[in-house]
């Protein structure tokens, strides 16, 4: 809530209108599927390539989960919408698409790691030598 009154988005039949062009879809492809996509390409580069491993007793499905996760980040998104777009109508639908993909990806993330939790390690137990 705070997030919405703090960035002035409006919600009305126009700006919800316009919330199935080519705008929405960008922010949809990058926000819920670019940041998951290169989280999870760039980690498995660096566990392959030995710079990196995957802490003990975790799971590439819960990185999957993380990575949707990071999806929900909307301020920087927010700030380049402000910066690429001149008309104020397309920077209001900037906003929506980016606060409702958003809260998608908050909870796919978070129904991932729900589907995948098991038992509640501290950070050492992850990290510990065997």
């Amino acid at each position: 809530l705070i997030a919405i009154v703090n960035q002035g988005v409006k919600v009305d039949a126009e700006e919800l209108s316009g919330l199935f062009g080519s705008i929405s879809a960008g922010v949809f492809l990058g926000l819920f599927l670019g940041k998951q996509l290169g989280i999870m390409l760039f980690s498995w580069l660096s566990v392959k390539c030995k710079i990196a491993h995957l802490p003990r007793n975790s799971s590439w499905r819960q990185l999957i989960g993380v990575g949707f996760m990071a999806g929900k980040g909307f301020t920087m998104s927010v700030f380049i919408a402000n910066l690429a777009f001149t008309d104020e109508s397309l920077v209001s639908t900037a906003k929506l698409a980016i606060l409702l993909t958003s809260l998608i990806a908050g909870i796919a993330g978070m129904l991932i790691l729900k589907m995948t939790a098991g038992k509640n390690y501290t950070a050492q137990e992850l990290y510990e030598d065997e």
